[in-house]
This record gives C-alpha cells, structure tokens and sequence, in this order.
C-alpha cells in the first residue's frame, strides 16, 4: 500500500484538474446563483470522497456546506471558504494559464486551491487505509465580506472539535528578513537600566536606616545636633542594592543580545530556505 507522501504526489494532476474546475466555476461573494453553483460542485466532490454533505441554506449569501468524514477520537476541522472577490467575468479577462509550476486564475489562491487539496488528502487517507479521526470540512461563501451568515456555525462547530486547520494561503517573505539587531540592542540597553531602577527604588523601600542628619531629624523630631559617619564599609543592604542592580543590568544586556542573534540567525537561514525553494 503506497504512502501518504507518495499518494499526494501521485494526486498531483487530480489536484490541478480539481482548481482549474473551481476556478471556472466563478462566485463572488454577493451573488448568491454563482456560489451555489461553485457550492453544488464541491459539494459532488466531497461525496465522491466519502464525505456526508449537509448544505446551510441562506436566503440572501450562498448556502454553505458542512461535510462529516466518520474516524476514531476526536474530530479534527478543516475550515475554508469557496467565495471570491472577484465579479463574474473576470475569467474572460484573466484566464486560467500555467507558469511554470505555478497555476493562475481568479480565486485560484484564495482559495480553490486550497478546497483541492483538502479533497486530495482525503482521498490519500482512503487510499492508503491510514487511520483517522472524524473529519468536519466547514466551507463557507461570506468570507469574503466578513462572514456575518457563517460566523455562529463556524465557533460551533469548532468548539466540538480539537483542532481547526485553515485552507488559508500563506504569504512567504518576497525576500530576506532579520531583525534589526541595532535596534534589539538599544531596547536591552533601554530595558536593562529601567531593570537596575527598578531594584534601586525596590531596595530603598526597604532600607530602614538613615543616610543624613535631616532623615534622622525629621524622624525623630527632636533638634539634633551632630552626627557621626560611618567607619568601615558601606552597610551591607546599601552594598546589596547596587550590587543586584549591576547584575541585573548586566545579565539583561546580555540577555537581549543574545536572544537577538539568535532571532537573527533564525530568520537568517529561513530567509535562505525561502530562496532555495523559490
């Protein structure tokens, strides 16, 4: 029985063919007869794929679908959309077309394909047999303008549900991003001298003794007439104060510095990865 990876990879054309269906089936969000139609044929292809299909009826936006994939433990959600914002007719002016590995087409990103490949891991799990939880596919038509009609079934259905994966495109960086080490550096600096205050005026709190005749005048409140310094060292919680507040400041700097090299670096080999791929 072949694997999962090797069945997606197999699906691969499937995959094409399934976008390319959508893509031509057009569906803005604010006309209710061309969602439906969209709808209608996703709705054959979840069954095709096993998959009991419930259609939510509204009277206004096009109907959304909730299909249920029986499994062992608790269901898993898989959450998406199939209305765009493009008005029909923008097919004729943008047609489907390849570039390469690469499939355009209005709606194609956002998000048929992302519907396919929904439809292409299932039916890889029927193929190779692989165990399962229950599947709920939610795909809704007012995404696109801000969900209102779908918003209560999607939270309910998530709730009863221990996890929800978004068929949602990413967007990968056009091109190398690190942080702005200068700028991590300066806010440990900032970060660390409001730390060391902070244990300064902490430690005073709680210092008790006198550091001057007029402290200790005005807490007595009786004239007095000299005071004798200190021999020896500094007291002990004085010593401590500076002492924690010199640490801290350190160990902040210290801290931010090298959590922002390591972001850096981070971010730096990401970068490189993304440049590979592409």
């Amino acid at each position: 029985m072949p694997s999962l990876l090797s069945q997606c990879e197999t699906n691969l054309d499937s995959i094409v063919r399934t976008i390319e269906t959508l893509v031509r089936l057009e569906s803005p969000s604010t006309d209710k007869a061309a969602v439906d139609r969209c709808g209608a044929a996703i709705a054959a292809m979840l069954v095709a794929a096993g998959a009991e299909v419930e259609r939510i009826s509204q009277p206004v936006r096009g109907d959304h679908l909730v299909a249920r994939i029986s499994g062992t433990g608790l269901p898993v959600m898989i959450l998406g959309h199939f209305d765009t914002v493009w008005p029909i007719g923008t097919l004729a002016r943008m047609p489907i077309r390849r570039d390469g590995d690469r499939l355009h087409g209005p709606g194609s990103f956002d998000m048929k394909a992302g519907i396919a490949i929904a439809l292409s891991a299932i039916e890889a799990l029927h193929a190779t047999g692989s165990p399962h939880p229950p599947i709920v596919i939610l795909l809704t038509t007012d995404e696109e303008i801000g969900s209102e009609t779908s918003r209560a079934r999607i939270e309910a259905e998530a709730r009863l549900c221990r996890a929800v994966y978004v068929l949602e495109p990413a967007l990968p960086p056009e091109g190398p991003t690190a942080p702005n080490r200068i700028r991590l550096i300066i806010m440990g600096l900032l970060l660390a001298f409001a730390a060391a205050v902070a244990v300064v005026m902490a430690a005073e709190q709680f210092d008790t003794s006198f550091h001057g005749i007029d402290e200790l005048r005005d807490f007595t409140n009786v004239p007095v007439l000299v005071s004798i310094p200190p021999i020896g060292p500094a007291p002990l919680k004085r010593r401590l104060a500076v002492g924690l507040a010199t640490v801290s400041a350190i160990a902040m700097i210290v801290l931010i510095a090298t959590l922002s090299a390591y972001f850096a670096q981070g971010n730096d080999q990401l970068a490189r990865i993304i440049e590979r791929a592409s």
